[in-house]
């Protein structure tokens, strides 16, 4: 079997969707299926991914804030034949739409993997906003759901609120659940050399893009009362600033007199990021939304325990492994939640760590994950072919 995904880029500050298309493809090959991926970046746009570099096709460059592609139709139409299925990762970039456009009256099916990008809370953005997202779907997006084979949702809860984000809404709906790799051995001393005033702190840390829908603003807000009572305590905030956000929070972490308690790190990559989970003793991701967090994956594989929100569908899983303390994504339920953590004792948190890894193991490995997605499309492609057989 051979498999396409198609994804707007490759750019690791794009996050979580980039990290599973990654992820997925390394794991398809162990499983024996060729996995190859399709790029709106430009043929400069050289990200680091591990992978041969013929499995990664760049159609770019693009343009406009649609990342309009021009020469995505015409990469199909002389590569598609020697492809058994298409995933494509994400809506809302010619991507998505493109590639629905070269699909159409062809053989091979595509499937959707929606990434949370549905969730209502977006529609809470802003009105024009809201307004040009509604515009696309009305005229493109809901038709990409609509001629997908299959509709792909990580978690039931990130189908059901997809549901109500836009009209009309049709498409076939399954959940599948993603995963990731094992993390390395790893420890905290890179990342200690590295920042070396916080050596000997109680390091909370907060791994992903500074954006709102990750609730940062909320963290911080949260973190005076912490500070107050635990000198100790001391909160990493390590990301890149996707939405030019991170002079505004550094801004509000003075405003709260906590600029000493706190450290803003930019992007942490390979093993500056293992390291910096090896150090951390707890994950804090105060999100609005996420359908499939990776960070939250990886802190689980990594031992470390995670204090998260109810808005994160991932909730239902941590909270009855015993792993995680879930709240609100409000500032009050966030730092009650930090001021249970510090008060723990040494046994507790000890063992909410080995109660993460054994999670994380049950549930979040990427060769599982993977698996369920090949086993998904071969039982689909045969129920197809069996229809196509069938006397009309």
């Amino acid at each position: 079997m051979k498999i396409l995904q198609t994804i707007e880029s490759l750019n690791p500050e794009f996050g979580g969707t980039v990290e599973a298309v990654l992820q997925l493809t390394r794991a398809f090959a162990r499983l024996g299926v060729y996995g190859d991926i399709l790029t709106l970046d430009g043929p400069e746009q050289v990200w680091e991914t591990g992978l041969p570099p013929e499995q990664v096709h760049r159609a770019g460059p693009p343009r406009t804030f649609y990342r309009y592609c021009g020469a995505l139709k015409p990469w199909f139409r002389r590569h598609l034949a020697g492809y058994d299925a298409v995933l494509i990762h994400g809506l809302w970039r010619h991507h998505s739409a493109g590639t629905w456009r070269a699909l159409r009256g062809r053989a091979t099916p595509y499937y959707v993997v929606v990434h949370s990008m549905l969730n209502p809370w977006f529609n809470t953005e802003g009105f024009w906003k809201h307004a040009r997202k509604s515009l696309f779907w009305r005229a493109i997006e809901h038709r990409v759901l609509a001629g997908a084979r299959t509709v792909i949702y990580t978690s039931e809860e990130e189908r059901r609120l997809a549901q109500q984000s836009f009209r009309p809404y049709r498409c076939r709906e399954v959940v599948l659940p993603l995963g990731t790799a094992p993390p390395p051995a790893a420890s905290g001393e890179e990342f200690l050399f590295r920042y070396p005033r916080l050596r000997g702190k109680r390091l909370a840390l907060f791994l992903g893009r500074l954006h709102p829908m990750k609730g940062c603003d909320i963290l911080l807000r949260a973190w005076p009362s912490v500070a107050a009572r635990h000198s100790g305590a001391h909160l990493v905030m390590a990301g890149p600033d996707s939405a030019g956000w991170r002079a505004d929070l550094e801004a509000l972490a003075r405003r709260g007199n906590i600029e000493q308690s706190v450290t803003f790190t930019g992007p942490l990559q390979g093993a500056q990021k293992w390291s910096a989970f090896a150090a951390a003793e707890v994950f804090v991701l105060p999100s609005h939304c996420e359908a499939f967090p990776y960070a939250v994956l990886e802190s689980l594989g990594a031992g470390v325990p995670v204090l998260t929100t109810e808005q994160v569908n991932l909730a239902g899983i941590l909270r009855p492994a015993g792993c995680a303390l879930i709240g609100q994504d409000t500032e009050q339920s966030t730092a009650e939640n930090l001021l249970r953590w510090f008060a723990l004792p040494d046994a507790t948190r000890t063992a909410m760590s080995l109660a993460a890894r054994e999670c994380f193991h049950e549930h979040f490995e990427i060769g599982t994950a993977a698996g369920r997605i090949v086993d998904f499309l071969r039982r689909d492609a045969h129920a197809a072919a069996g229809l196509k057989s069938t006397p009309g």
